[in-house]
């Protein structure tokens, strides 16, 4: 697969193996079949290899459909070394950017970054900023830093929405996968990571969840559980999740969550799985890359710059440069070998003739960084709680 339009043709043969050859922009799913998006290829029991790359800008209007997601319905099928930037969803039910229902699937090395809406209401929603609604499965080295948005929607998780495994079923298994986007509902079985672990045969071992959890009932990693799954050697940040509460795992501190020996006390990996920078970083899969990527503009933030070149320079060398899409859309891909923590990065619009706008930013090497747009005649530090207007020194 070399196009988003060849991504689209997998649903005419449901069984087959594929492999990506290059990243793929799918910003033209935007505006396809009359704003609805990408239809989610569904019922799908092949093979998907990412080979490393990545689809960015992937778009889905569903809002009345359950399946939703690039993958609508697996069964049977294994999806591996694929990511998503900057994906955009939207659906009713079992929804996620990445598959929206599924089991006896097996999914390795996935991550999405975006975010996930779904239709208001109360009722049941089995939808996560990954995977909405998965049994039977496993799922290992995984992320998602996806916003999923569910007004009052039950059955919500950062990276899996409903996850299940009863006492004759083969297990679920969900390792050394975590979560850091936020996710808002004020709906019953939502959490940080996972909405509801449901059966005895679910196990959930060696995860984690950092992001911002907004409902009075929901937890910081669990939403809930039913018929004792097992939750093991996982653990939630307290105070970025404002939760204090979960059906299983640890709540840690930000600075514990940032001390390696409260997870190698529990038998985590960091030879060859886990990684992080001491007092620093967060816990990182060795094998994720390290994602930049914002919409560059030809104004203040209204008219986006499509078709610009971004340069990348991070201590005096450039690193990359790469083309805005039709949106305005840039994205760099970084080994960990590539970018240290707290190197200093700057992003900007390699025209000087044309276009001054620029960013920089202080970036860790552990954390992606999204939304880092660019504005003409504008350059902004990136910096905790708010980015600073550096615009007096903008480069000439």
């Amino acid at each position: 697969i070399t196009d988003v339009n060849q991504l689209q043709f997998m649903s005419y043969d449901l069984s087959a193996s594929y492999i990506l050859h290059n990243d793929i922009d799918a910003s033209a799913t935007s505006s396809w079949n009359s704003s609805a998006g990408f239809a989610p290829v569904g019922s799908f029991s092949g093979t998907f290899d990412g080979n490393d790359y990545v689809i960015v800008d992937l778009y889905i209007s569903k809002t009345s459909s359950s399946s939703v997601g690039l993958f609508g319905s697996i069964s049977g099928a294994t999806i591996q070394n694929v990511g998503l930037i900057n994906a955009t969803v939207y659906g009713n039910y079992t929804t996620g950017t990445l598959v929206g229902s599924g089991s006896y699937a097996t999914i390795t090395s996935c991550f999405a970054t975006g975010t996930v809406n779904i239709t208001s209401g109360s009722t049941d929603t089995k939808s996560g900023g990954l995977i909405g609604s998965i049994s039977k499965s496993t799922i290992t080295q995984c992320y998602a830093d996806v916003d999923v948005n569910a007004s009052s929607r039950r059955q919500v998780g950062g990276l899996i929405g409903y996850l299940r495994s009863r006492s004759t079923d083969p297990e679920s298994l969900l390792e050394y996968c975590y979560s850091m986007g936020t996710v808002t509902s004020s709906g019953y079985k939502v959490g940080g990571l996972l909405g509801d672990a449901d059966g005895e045969n679910v196990t959930v071992s060696k995860c984690f969840s950092t992001g911002l959890v907004v409902g009075s009932n929901g937890r910081g990693l669990v939403g809930y559980n039913y018929r004792s799954p097992t939750v093991q050697y996982s653990f939630w940040d307290k105070e970025t999740s404002t939760k204090t509460s979960s059906y299983g795992g640890t709540g840690l501190t930000t600075a514990q969550m940032q001390t390696q020996s409260y997870f190698t006390n529990s038998g985590w990996d960091f030879s060859s799985v886990w990684g992080m920078t001491e007092d620093i970083t967060y816990p990182r899969l060795q094998s994720q890359k390290i994602i930049l990527s914002g919409t560059a503009y030809q104004d203040s933030g209204s008219t986006v710059l499509s078709s610009a070149t971004v340069a990348l320079i991070t201590n005096g060398s450039e690193l990359d440069s790469i083309t805005t899409n039709s949106l305005g859309t840039y994205y760099f891909k970084l080994t960990q070998a590539q970018i240290s923590v707290n190197d200093a990065v700057l992003v900007y619009i390699d025209d000087h003739s044309t276009y001054k706008g620029n960013t920089v930013t202080v970036a860790s090497a552990d954390i992606n960084i999204g939304s880092l747009n660019i504005y003409a005649d504008t350059c902004l530090l990136y910096t905790s709680p708010s980015p600073r207007d550096l615009s007096t020194s903008r480069m000439p």
